[in-house]
């Protein structure tokens, strides 16, 4: 979101720090896949309308930015009340083979539900 147009230095910081603050909220995800996704679309919105001159059409995306803040958080809190395993891709520090090995551990478990809930 632009703001230039206000002419407003405290506009801008107001708008940067809203920005931080979603992408802050969006981190908290615990699951990979929400998380990224919630950053992406954090990212895209504020790309999307960056040149934006229009100051009401702003003021309206600036609500609108806090109260997804808002709803980020409450989703990000509701998905911690629930456990998963990490993604192979989340282990940063693990060698290649250490990622591999993980992999098969994971597809044997996959593959034993599977057996479980769908016996042949």
């Amino acid at each position: 979101v632009s703001t230039q147009s206000t002419g407003s230095f405290s506009a801008r910081t107001h708008t940067l720090s809203l920005y931080r603050d979603l992408l802050k909220s969006a981190k908290k995800f615990n699951t990979y896949n929400f998380r990224e996704y919630a950053l992406r679309r954090v990212r895209e919105e504020f790309k999307n309308h960056k040149q934006e001159k229009d100051e009401e059409k702003i003021k309206k995306l600036l609500l609108k930015a806090r109260d997804q803040k808002k709803v980020l958080e409450r989703q990000a809190l509701i998905n911690s009340l629930y456990s998963h395993d990490k993604l192979v891709l989340e282990l940063k520090n693990k060698t290649a083979v250490e990622k591999n090995f993980l992999q098969k551990e994971m597809d044997q478990i996959e593959f034993s539900r599977e057996e479980k809930f769908n016996p042949k």
